[in-house]
């Protein structure tokens, strides 16, 4: 869970000093169910958030799903943060069988570059 008060700490430029886009793209490939099962990414989810929510320019993180498709998702925020493995189990038999790093890491550089 992300501590909200540290957030506010002034430790952190102000996100008008620095203009950054923050992005996740996770794998729900099969061989990635343990490591949701065990919260292992929605800790990494916890602890990346922060980042954005100081860092990019609209204080949320761009989200992707990819097997052999990808998928943008909902930007993740404070408020959403904590679905995304409710997410994954929604989406994930819409986009294939393993998976392809490629077409969505391009989608990720080009997309960030507005």
């Amino acid at each position: 869970m992300v501590d909200h008060n540290k957030l506010k700490h002034k430790a952190f430029p102000t996100r008008s000093k620095y203009r950054a886009c923050v992005a996740v793209v996770l794998d729900i490939s099969g061989s990635m169910n343990g490591r949701y099962g065990s919260g292992a990414v929605q800790r990494i989810i916890n602890e990346t958030l922060p980042l954005a929510v100081q860092f990019d320019n609209d204080g949320s993180m761009d989200f992707w799903f990819f097997r052999t498709k990808c998928k943008k998702m909902q930007d993740l925020n404070l408020d959403n943060y904590e679905a995304v493995t409710l997410e994954r189990k929604r989406v994930q038999r819409k986009l294939g069988a393993c998976n392809d790093e490629i077409p969505v890491m391009n989608l990720v550089v080009y997309g960030c570059r507005r």
